[in-house]
């Protein structure tokens, strides 16, 4: 078996973050080999990629264990570059490896996908509204029904909805440039009907904030505020 890398040390850090929390395929393989109590350590998950939808997974197959032992591997190809978004670091640098993991055409000018731990949610500084009942007719029912499944039960949808703290409904997912930039971009869908399965008259308006978290006093009051 092969030791465990120490921390290594450049021109001005000692990566002790990185160290501890990443480890080589090879050193995880090793634990894997390892038998604790009469039972191998094997893994009982593996899930492909680190970026933002990677480490959301791994983490709700953890804490949805209730007796936490499940043993998860998370495989990145890119290495351990920010701990958290870059906007809440005290410098804006350091940007994480970009590429293209399929052809890409020159016109497009895109830089590619993050390869990194924590993927696109180091730099992702944009909005993503939840999407209609109307947008989803041509989804499998299973998928549908596990985003959001009918009342009073509550799905993905309100899960990430509560995550992220959303709290109130802005002009940019519901209002009127929200509504002027559906417009655009449904005029410029070229074969409307067959591209889409409905027209922008079809389409509603998006909805407000469908999940409001009972805990949290809307709007918070000046006095929590200060406190």
């Amino acid at each position: 078996m092969a030791p465990l890398l120490t921390s290594e040390p450049t021109s001005f850090t000692l990566d002790n973050m990185g160290r501890f929390l990443c480890n080589t395929l090879e050193e995880s393989l090793n634990s894997a080999a390892q038998t604790v109590g009469g039972r191998r350590r094997d893994f009982d998950v593996v899930v492909i990629g680190g970026g933002t939808f990677g480490a959301v997974v791994a983490e709700h197959l953890f804490v949805t264990d209730v007796t936490h032992s499940r043993r998860i591997l998370v495989l990145e190809a890119g290495p351990f570059v920010l701990p958290e978004h870059v906007q809440n670091l005290p410098f804006l640098g350091g940007a994480p490896d970009l590429r293209s993991p399929w052809v890409n055409h020159p016109a497009l000018s895109y830089p590619g996908l993050i390869f990194a731990i924590g993927g696109r949610s180091l730099t992702w500084g944009g909005w993503s509204p939840e999407l209609l009942d109307e947008e989803m007719t041509a989804w499998p029912p299973s998928a549908r029904n596990a985003l959001r499944p009918p009342p009073p039960n509550e799905g993905y949808f309100a899960n990430a909805s509560r995550q992220i703290g959303v709290q109130e409904t802005n002009d940019f997912i519901y209002g009127p440039l929200h509504t002027a930039l559906r417009k655009q971009l449904h005029a410029g869908l070229k074969n409307q009907a067959n591209a889409t399965g409905f027209t922008f008259a079809d389409l509603l308006d998006h909805p407000a904030v469908r999940y409001p978290d009972q805990g949290d006093p809307t709007p918070i009051p000046d006095t929590l505020l200060r406190e």
